[in-house]
């Protein structure tokens, strides 16, 4: 396999989770926290998603050929639900989120990582369709590799978020939102293309 299908996978993965879309959200929950707790936060929250999304990327073809569900059609609903998600990525992006910041216990910050950091904002619908997706189309492995680069990626994001967003303000966070969010729409047009494709062509109906 190429190292192309492995940056394809992997920069894709990162745009619809959207690290960066979920700063407001890691800001409010680490907020007043110890460095060392949000750092022990920051790796649960990690290896919670690397085995929530491997999980999909491992038995989603297995679910699919179960269901009886075609790549065709995955791609096409995905598509569906990839572009609400861009959509409702460049609509957050236009206003401030709403902030809280009196200081949470531990307790509450470690439970609201989980729910609803890990899941659904970062593993949301969006990542486990892609993780399905990959999963039946390159082979879990390379699906893998890429879920745990993200995975990676997420740990310094979490620890370093109230330093970003003292860097880039709430406007940058938005803006990124925004930009983010019109690929996510650009590469839900792209599944949705890819889908109609693959169901021509296997049912004949080609040009």
């Amino acid at each position: 396999m190429s190292l192309e299908t492995i940056i394809y996978i992997t920069v894709s993965l990162f745009v619809i989770m959207d690290p960066p879309g979920a700063l407001p959200l890691i800001i409010r929950i680490t907020y007043g926290l110890d460095r060392k707790v949000v750092l022990r936060l920051a790796l649960e929250v990690a290896i919670f998603v690397m085995l929530f999304l491997s999980l999909f990327a491992t038995l989603g073809k297995y679910i699919l050929e179960y269901f009886g569900i075609s790549i065709s059609s995955l791609k096409i609903a995905g598509g569906i639900m990839l572009a609400i998600m861009g959509f409702e990525m460049m609509k957050e992006g236009e206003k401030p989120r709403s902030r809280r910041e009196a200081v949470i216990s531990e307790e509450e910050a470690f439970a609201n990582a989980i729910v609803p950091l890990g899941s659904p904002m970062l593993a949301g619908p969006g990542a486990i369709s892609l993780a399905v997706i990959y999963g039946s189309l390159y082979g879990y492995h390379l699906t893998i590799f890429g879920i745990v680069i993200n995975s990676i990626i997420l740990v310094p994001t979490i620890f370093f978020a109230r330093y970003v967003n003292k860097i880039i303000g709430e406007r940058g966070v938005r803006v990124l939102t925004r930009v983010l969010g019109f690929f996510v729409l650009a590469l839900a047009v792209q599944y949705i293309l890819e889908g109609v494709s693959m169901y021509v062509s296997s049912t004949g109906f080609g040009l």
